[in-house]
């Protein structure tokens, strides 16, 4: 039998997943900015590919909490399409959604050579938080051969952010 809540009504039966990201899709368009901001931040524990129109959507919100929620999200989210996703807004012109989406390069073991320009392109951001991560996020590129990350490296040697520099000297001294 079915519990029952305190008012006399049956309790819910437990969500599913698509009934989880269903409605989170829908409170990321909710009138009140703190559900929008919720909602987003509650889609990065789920880290479900089903959201990422959604979320990407939420990096146009008019609230600073509702884009940065979104792009951690974004930044949660694996795979081909979310890694795209990420990369086309990394020129967004909120900082702290950049940071965000900064950090799924910053934080991966292991990232693809084809990442080297958009990450030496973070180097030069206004914000010294992403050219930081940027340059962290360089030493972790794999697949190619380390001439073409070296020379990127020593460029970086001679950056005005000692964060970047910082970064340099730990690549060039591995």
């Amino acid at each position: 039998s079915r519990a029952f809540l305190s008012c006399g009504q049956p309790a819910p039966a437990a969500d599913t997943s698509v009934t989880k990201v269903s409605k989170l899709i829908n409170a990321l368009s909710d009138d009140d900015p703190k559900v929008r901001a919720a909602a987003a931040n509650r889609a990065s524990s789920l880290e479900s590919t089903h959201l990422l129109e959604a979320l990407i959507g939420a990096l146009s919100d008019t609230d600073t909490p509702v884009r940065k929620n979104a792009a951690n999200a974004i930044a949660q989210i694996p795979g081909e399409k979310a890694t795209q996703s990420a990369i086309r807004n990394l020129t967004h012109a909120d900082p702290a959604v950049r940071i965000a989406l900064y950090d799924r390069f910053h934080q991966q073991a292991e990232l693809a050579a084809s990442l080297l320009p958009v990450l030496c392109s973070g180097l030069s951001d206004p914000d010294n938080s992403i050219r930081q991560r940027a340059a962290s996020a360089m030493r972790r590129i794999t697949g190619i051969g380390t001439n073409a990350i070296t020379a990127e490296m020593v460029k970086a040697f001679k950056h005005r952010d000692p964060a970047v520099r910082r970064e340099a000297i730990q690549y060039l001294s591995a």
